[in-house]
């Protein structure tokens, strides 16, 4: 499972691969935008551009990577960031997401595991 990702796209790029609606579009970015650059190493709890999709369209907006289940009392305490497919409506850190329907899409240029001194694999 990935711990890490690359995101090489603008945010203005990123509305057109989204075919986001130009009415999301501020002429002049708000803070969170204006501080999105291309990123090659995005590491868990790190704001990252996310679509969303409200109302019939498609929106991004900046997001904390990770997940936090509606039962933690604390952010950090049972956040996490990686899921297997198999099982997730079932588990209890993901189930209240799923059946909501909660999802969204990270975009990623590429995703990779760092490499440990001494792994042979």
């Amino acid at each position: 499972m990935c711990g890490r990702y690359t995101n090489q796209y603008t945010w203005r790029e990123l509305h057109r691969l989204y075919n986001i609606t130009e009415k999301y579009i501020r002429p002049v970015p708000q803070r969170s935008e204006a501080g999105w650059t291309p990123k090659y190493n995005i590491a868990p709890t790190n704001q990252i551009p996310v679509v969303t999709f409200e109302n019939g369209e498609r929106r991004i907006a900046m997001m904390r990577w990770g997940l936090v289940p509606s039962w933690s009392k604390e952010i950090g305490k049972f956040s996490t960031f990686n899921a297997r497919d198999d099982g997730i409506e079932s588990k209890p850190m993901f189930r209240g997401a799923w059946k909501a329907g909660r999802r969204c899409i990270v975009p990623a240029s590429s995703f990779y595991e760092w490499k440990k001194t001494g792994d042979e694999k």
